[in-house]
């Protein structure tokens, strides 16, 4: 009997490891070598909550890929930086992304001046990038190497525009942006002309320079000229925090004109930034209420498959996600996807010819028949490498952002829409 429990014993013990062996094999624990996939986001500084969000997204979808064996049976490794929103950083850390010679794809970066920045290195060093958030037209444009799974700042720019003028009805518009920054300026070219073009007047075009130490002096400038003058519907082509820096000025001298506003604006964490101010705190939306801006995505108006990821990311971070993680998941979700249909083994001799195949198979994808999947819908890029799909619009209340009550929706039949109207 105790011989019996022996032998029986050691054959349990091996087929344990025979198990554990089969298993770690499964997920590619042995293999070689894994697939490395960069992301840069901005994880530090005064932008660091949706930097990390993102960031988070990120670790999330890539964590199911390799729950579920990886891509071609390798497991993927992020390799993750933080560039703190600098350009110069960014720089720094895409030439350090090239000299690594392991990453086969970069995901970032979270602002457009730094995707402009590292997108330079990428571009010289054959690595293909796709940001989850960078919409600045700079970005993509002269730079065959990087690609974005949002529309650019001239697709909604007059998106914008549109909106502004057959929907919400002015006729007039005052402009605040900040010249010197990338973002800023190409929303505003976006929407400029095709405003005029409807018939709309552009009032008055405010500078503010967010980089200068007197923040506030010249935001005190441009609101202390909008109690002089009846600025219109006010277009905010700021960041957050230079657009949070306006709005509470013009609220505390009691200014309650119209704002719309970029998608830099377009998310729930933008109506959080101002929880720590009194009015704030005695009166939930008191800033924020009734401003309204674009957004790439909605939570309330998306379908069912982003709905699922908006939940797993809830019960695993124990926060509301904004939109940037929903396109995070998204550019994970295309590069996976891209780099299973391509047999990607990430090997080094071959890490230079299979950087270009992924480039050339995204470069590929630029009409509707050659769609890729995406979370709200199929997608395709431009010829300048940005994601041609439909925008949001969303308004604040009472701290949550919301879609508004009338939206715009690509048409794939126009004669088939003339048609039915006659």
């Amino acid at each position: 009997m105790k011989l019996n429990f022996k032998r029986n014993a050691r054959i349990v013990v091996f087929a344990m490891a025979i198990l554990a062996l089969a298993i770690a094999f499964k997920v590619g624990l042995f293999s070689e070598r894994p697939i490395y996939i960069a992301v840069v986001s901005t994880t530090s500084g005064e932008y660091q909550a949706n930097g990390r969000a993102m960031l988070n997204a990120v670790r999330l979808q890539i964590a199911r890929v390799n729950q579920a064996g990886g891509i071609n049976g390798k497991p993927v490794e992020l390799l993750e930086f933080d560039d703190e929103g600098d350009s110069e950083v960014a720089q720094k850390i895409a030439s350090e992304i090239a000299a690594q010679n392991k990453a086969i794809v970069v995901l970032g970066h979270y602002f457009s001046n730094a995707c402009v920045a590292g997108g330079e290195v990428y571009q010289k060093a054959g690595i293909p990038a796709i940001t989850p958030s960078c919409t600045a037209d700079h970005v993509t444009k002269g730079n065959d190497w990087y690609f974005s799974v949002v529309p650019n700042n001239g697709a909604e720019g007059t998106f914008l525009a549109n909106y502004a003028k057959r929907v919400m009805k002015h006729n007039r518009v005052t402009i605040v942006y900040d010249q010197d920054d990338d973002y800023s300026r190409s929303l505003v070219n976006g929407f400029e002309n095709p405003f005029r073009g409807l018939r709309g007047t552009i009032q008055n075009k405010w500078i503010v320079n967010a980089k200068a130490g007197n923040m506030d002096e010249q935001i005190n400038a441009v609101t202390n000229a909008f109690l002089r003058k009846n600025p219109g519907l006010i277009f905010l082509a700021l960041h957050a925090n230079e657009a949070k820096k306006l709005i509470v000025s013009m609220r505390r001298k009691g200014l309650q004109y119209p704002i719309l506003g970029g998608d830099a604006v377009g998310n729930i964490n933008f109506a959080t930034r101002f929880t720590e101010e009194p009015e704030e705190r005695l009166q939930p939306g008191y800033f924020s209420d009734g401003i309204y801006a674009a957004a790439p995505l909605i939570f309330d108006i998306a379908g069912e498959r982003l709905q699922q990821a908006r939940s797993l990311f809830i019960r695993r971070y124990g926060e509301e996600p904004n939109w940037a993680v929903a396109t995070a998941f998204e550019a994970a979700m295309v590069a996976v996807e891209a780099m299973k249909e391509l047999n990607i083994q990430s090997q080094p001799e071959n890490l230079v010819e299979e950087r270009q195949k992924l480039r050339d198979y995204l470069a590929k994808r630029t009409s509707m028949k050659k769609a890729l999947k995406g979370f709200s819908g199929p997608f395709y890029f431009d010829k300048h490498g940005n994601a041609v799909k439909p925008l949001a619009i969303g308004v604040f209340k009472h701290q949550q952002f919301i879609s508004a009550l009338t939206q715009f929706q690509p048409v794939d039949d126009v004669q088939h829409v003339i048609l039915r109207k006659n």
